[in-house]
């Protein structure tokens, strides 16, 4: 069985083995984003994988993929009732802002991070990426732990999200400094 080239076609590969033709597309769009489908999770939480493929316009196979990472980072959860699985951004239990500083303290990116959102409130993650020279996926890393912990909020500002950090720890943060 030989393989013949890939052929592109727009945003279409055509795979030609063995005289069958398989079609692929080749989705690269927001939707690949684990941010775009931990979104989606944490505006619709309870939805199962079928419904996060749909609303954010992603293959079945690559929303599995990706809530499979999200699911191994401790960012989402599942929850299987009646043979159906849906999935919930995971909760980080309730300790004081000074508790979760120390942990934001200790680990030099996470610290990177929050610093450069309490100095400059309303930044986008773009912002973030140029400031801390951080890859875009550990942005994602990061951003994520610190919304999880309440430390930063995310908004929607003229249709970017925006970042800022929560009162409770700006306050706390100060007086570390």
């Amino acid at each position: 069985m030989s393989l013949h080239p890939v052929v592109v076609l727009g945003f279409y590969a055509a795979c030609i083995a063995a005289g069958s033709v398989v079609l692929y597309l080749i989705d690269r769009t927001a939707a690949h984003d684990p941010m775009h489908i931990a979104a989606c999770i944490r505006e619709n939480p309870g939805l199962s994988l079928e419904k996060i493929a749909a609303k954010t316009n992603a293959s079945h196979l690559r929303t599995a993929y990706t809530i499979r990472r999200l699911i191994r980072k401790h960012v989402v959860m599942r929850i299987a009732k009646n043979g159906v699985s849906t999935y919930s951004i995971r909760k980080i239990p309730k300790s004081s802002a000074e508790e979760i500083l120390q942990e934001i303290l200790g680990n030099d990116a996470l610290h990177l991070t929050f610093a450069v959102v309490v100095e400059k409130p309303e930044i986008t993650k773009r912002e973030i990426i140029d400031t801390t020279g951080l890859s875009g996926i550990q942005m994602f890393w990061y951003l994520s732990r610190l919304e999880m912990f309440g430390a930063i909020v995310r908004d929607k500002k003229i249709g970017k999200w925006t970042y800022r950090a929560a009162d409770t720890f700006i306050k706390a943060y100060a007086a570390y400094k």
